[in-house]
C-alpha cells in the first residue's frame, strides 16, 4: 500500500504543477477574448494589460509626480503612462 500512496503523491504533485502552470495562459485568453469582444476601454482591462506587459517604467513614461506632507506625513506618489 505505500508504493500506491507514493504514486498517488507523485501523481497529485504533477497534476498541481500542471494546473499551476495554467493558470497565466487562462489569464491570457481572457484578456484577449475581453480586448475581442470590445472592452478594450475598459478600466480594469486596460490596467491589467498594461501589467501583464512587465516592462520596466522609464523615466519618460512617467507623466506626474508629487511629494508633500498631509498633517505632517510626508507623502510622495508617482503616476505612469502604460501605453497598451
Amino acid at each position: 500500500m505505500k508504493g500506491a500512496t507514493a504514486v498517488l503523491a507523485f501523481y497529485f504533485a504533477l497534476f498541481c504543477i500542471m494546473a499551476f502552470s495554467l493558470v497565466p495562459l487562462a489569464f491570457r485568453l481572457f484578456l484577449n477574448l475581453q480586448v475581442k469582444i470590445g472592452h478594450r476601454e475598459v478600466s480594469l482591462i486596460k490596467w491589467l494589460q498594461a501589467h501583464e506587459m512587465k516592462k520596466p517604467f522609464l523615466q519618460e513614461d512617467r507623466i506626474v509626480s508629487m511629494s508633500g506632507s498631509i498633517m505632517g506625513d510626508e507623502h510622495a506618489d508617482t503616476i505612469y503612462f502604460c501605453p497598451v
